[in-house]
């Protein structure tokens, strides 16, 4: 009779890849869960709070073409991911957070 090939072996903890992906972000939402009830702070009135092209956007175009910074700071910057990113979320929740 011949033994399985895991006898007389330790067992191994192993974490498969999804696995590990999955308590990152179960641990990344746990950490920052609480700061969704946060207001603004800092520049976040200027960048994201008062931004009409955010609030209520002409097209994706202008959404797209939207400095980082507003103009009335020199509207230098381009991070249009970051833009679009703003107004999704007002989109979808009708607020910034």
């Amino acid at each position: 009779m011949t033994e399985p090939a895991h006898v007389g072996t330790s067992a191994r903890l192993t974490i498969r890849a999804w696995q590990a992906a999955l308590l990152a972000g179960v641990l990344a939402t746990i950490v920052a869960a609480p700061s969704i009830r946060n207001d603004f702070v800092a520049d976040d009135q200027w960048v994201v709070a008062n931004r009409q092209v955010l609030q209520k956007p002409p097209s994706v175009t202008a959404v797209l073409e939207e400095p980082y910074w507003p103009a009335s700071f020199g509207g230098v910057m381009w991070r249009p991911a970051v833009i679009s990113s703003f107004a999704l979320d007002y989109q979808v929740s009708n607020s910034p957070h």
